[in-house]
């Protein structure tokens, strides 16, 4: 739900961009405006992608610790 929220978010932003532009046509501030609407979309992408590259980091670095911790404690392997 959360993400849908962001993806949602971002789609708003890009539509009120391309309105802001549709009705005051392109002047400096209405580009920047327009301008400032984009760049949502833009840190929401990478925000996701960066949370899903951390989240498959920490599941890799929990599967080789689990699987450290098992073969240490298997019988007859003990130091």
């Amino acid at each position: 739900m959360r993400r849908a929220t962001h993806w949602f978010c971002a789609l708003l932003a890009i539509a009120v961009a391309g309105w802001v532009l549709f009705r005051y046509g392109i002047s400096p501030l209405s580009l920047l405006v327009a301008l400032l609407l984009l760049s949502c979309p833009v840190f929401v992408v990478w925000l996701t992608l960066s949370q899903a590259r951390q989240t498959e980091r920490d599941i890799e670095a929990a599967t080789r610790q689990e699987l450290t911790r098992r073969a240490r404690s298997k019988p007859g392997n003990q130091l």
